[in-house]
């Protein structure tokens, strides 16, 4: 119990990190130097708002300028604390590499994050998720390739038939993690499962009045993988 929650922490301050990375990234700003601001009023931000989802709930949700604090921020953190759960429980109940196995995870992390908040990533970054996965092959573990090319193919039918809510990265980001589980029938329930998530989660914003035209499949392309590998 206590190393679940020590993984939370860990995966939910990464997650908290990861999105100061990607969007200080994207407004030319370095994302080593300098304290974290409002995005409102341009004021430091307190330490205690800072802490991961704990800090938007101590802020009351909003900055000592009234302005409110994004509810992604507790939402990407959380799912990063519950990707670090999964990873601890796959590592502790499978025999592979777990160090690899994690950095292969934290790295797919930064990228659902990266979808989530921008809804693209770079190809570059999909080139060093292959490169990993090979790496991680080339130290002993198994690559999956007819498992791969099923849902390459069955991603594909979706992203010909609704290119406009399902992009070119969703494609090869799930052929990618789909290497890794053994079997047509696995990787048929590794889709299934992370289209219903992405479904529930959808129509529920939806039906909370947000206005949802896509949604961003990386984080729910690796939380099936991750109860597929798990279970």
């Amino acid at each position: 119990m206590i190393l679940a929650l020590l993984a939370f922490f860990v995966g939910a301050s990464l997650s908290s990190f990861f999105n100061v990375v990607i969007e200080r990234r994207e407004r030319g700003e370095s994302w080593i130097f300098g304290r974290s601001r409002c995005d409102h009023c341009g004021k430091i931000i307190p330490w205690y708002s800072l802490i991961p989802v704990a800090g938007y709930f101590l802020s009351s949700k909003t900055c000592s300028c009234g302005g409110k604090i994004s509810p992604l921020h507790p939402l990407t953190e959380t799912f990063g604390g519950l990707v670090a759960v999964f990873v601890l429980l796959v590592i502790t109940k499978r025999e592979i590499d777990g160090f690899l196995f994690s950095v292969l995870m934290v790295y797919f992390l930064f990228l659902s994050l990266e979808d989530i908040q921008f809804k693209e990533v770079y190809t570059s970054e999909l080139v060093i998720s292959a490169i990993l996965i090979l790496v991680y092959r080339f130290l002993g573990e198994p690559l999956y390739f007819l498992s791969g090319l099923f849902i390459f193919f069955l991603l594909g039918a979706i992203y010909l038939l609704f290119s406009e809510g399902f992009g070119e990265g969703d494609l090869y980001f799930g052929s990618l993690l789909a290497l890794l589980l053994p079997g047509v029938w696995m990787s048929y329930l590794y889709f299934t499962i992370s289209f219903i998530l992405a479904a529930v989660v959808g129509l529920s914003f939806k039906w909370r009045g947000y206005d949802i035209r896509s949604v961003p499949m990386f984080p729910f392309l690796l939380t099936g993988f991750l109860i597929l590998y798990l279970f």
